[in-house]
């Protein structure tokens, strides 16, 4: 049914922040105009079948926001073309993501330039694939020694003449991933705070002494905790807590996870779920070009400075196997892992997956979530985490 009629979904199994039963949503111009909470016990009358989706079986849930995507099928972000875009959008749509941020990697100021501009052009669009919301700037401000996948030849300090340029594209640039540590960030993370971008902590080996400046000057997120991202050291006899230990005691610091059991170990993801709150963890994918390929496909991950990667079976690796290089993962099999391995249930799971990222990057007012007046951006998943249909914006755009 397209955006433009107003119809009904019967789902007995819905997914809201606060609720998990049946549900029957009015849609209307691409939106939910409204949300009827059912008896348990009771079916709805639902007389006109034409314009009534009747969803007895699976759960229906708010689209997934990605705010932590690199690419898929082959294209990354770093192509900074329209055909690529529409390819990692179409695949990402496929996994549930009706909302996604497009994630640069370290490289020159051209080529970042480049992609600011392409995504300018079709911010707030969908090109038959998942709805752009933005970019999200993953270096070049890391440190070299929490490189990860990145070029190390491409990583720097924060200088005023070229971030300046950046900002002017404050419009759709969602967030920054920076080390804290590195001379000339803190005046950054306050700046580009100040122009609504979200900063958050990554790629470093910061200190809580300098970590907590990063935070006083604005920082509310942590990008990949776990990964990429020192711990505590020991100073002669005494100890000094490492980004890892911040972000997980730091109330109001939202931390991104990859819940791919294979980037954070599943008893390690479970530590972040009992030290932080629903509301303070964002599922990501990090997904990088060789998403939705074969194992043993060679890729790019990033432009003409990225290094050269390969898809393994549950994971994608730098090619000498000697760093990870993004997952291969969807964001329906990140919410599946973190209730299968984690005993997370499925409403925070999707919560994590939706509201989370949805408000980090002030977009709450619109997607996340099952309510009245916000965008009819709707995933319907089996009991076995296979998704079965998406809507966008009230358009059915995938089904199985």
């Amino acid at each position: 049914m397209s955006s433009g009629t107003s119809f009904k979904i019967f789902a007995k199994r819905a997914i809201t922040p606060h609720y998990l039963g049946p549900l029957v949503l009015t849609i209307a111009d691409g939106r939910i105009a409204k949300v009827d909470k059912l008896d348990n016990k009771k079916k709805p009358n639902l007389t006109d079948s034409k314009k009534i989706i009747s969803l007895d079986d699976g759960y229906l849930a708010p689209g997934f926001v990605d705010i932590h995507a690199h690419g898929a099928v082959g294209y990354d972000t770093m192509c900074a073309n329209i055909s690529a875009l529409s390819a990692i959008t179409r695949f990402h749509l496929t996994g549930g993501t009706t909302s996604i941020v497009l994630s640069t990697v370290s490289a020159s100021e051209q080529e970042i330039t480049t992609v600011l501009n392409t995504v300018k052009g079709v911010a707030g669009r969908s090109l038959g694939g998942s709805r752009i919301l933005g970019v999200h700037l993953e270096g070049p401000y890391l440190a070299p020694n929490k490189s990860g996948a990145h070029n190390k030849e491409q990583l720097r300090t924060p200088q005023r003449k070229e971030w300046q340029k950046y900002l002017k594209f404050h419009d759709i640039i969602t967030q920054i991933t920076i080390a804290p540590e590195l001379d000339g960030a803190i005046p950054f993370i306050r700046c580009a705070t100040e122009h609504g971008i979200l900063m958050s902590i990554g790629h470093t080996d910061a200190l809580e002494p300098t970590l907590k400046k990063a935070y006083d000057a604005g920082a509310r997120h942590a990008t990949h905790v776990f990964n990429a991202m020192g711990g505590m050291v020991k100073n002669g006899p005494f100890r000094i807590a490492g980004a890892i230990e911040f972000c997980l005691a730091t109330d109001g610091l939202c931390c991104e996870l990859i819940a791919d059991g294979i980037h954070v170990p599943p008893t390690v993801m479970k530590l972040l779920f009992k030290a932080k709150s629903r509301d303070d963890i964002c599922l990501i994918t990090d997904a990088m070009a060789g998403a939705g390929m074969k194992a043993g496909t060679v890729f790019k991950a990033g432009g003409t400075s990225a290094l050269s990667a390969i898809v393994t079976k549950d994971v994608a690796m730098t090619s000498d196997r000697t760093a990870l290089s993004g997952s291969i993962l969807t964001m329906i099999e990140a919410v599946k892992r973190a209730v299968t391995l984690c005993g997370v249930s499925i409403q925070d799971a999707v919560h994590m997956a939706s509201l989370v990222p949805a408000r980090q990057i002030r977009k709450d007012n619109d997607i996340g979530s099952i309510q009245p007046g916000k965008m009819a951006d709707l995933v319907w998943f089996d009991d076995e985490f296979s998704i079965k249909g998406v809507w966008l914006g009230g358009d059915l755009l995938y089904l199985t």
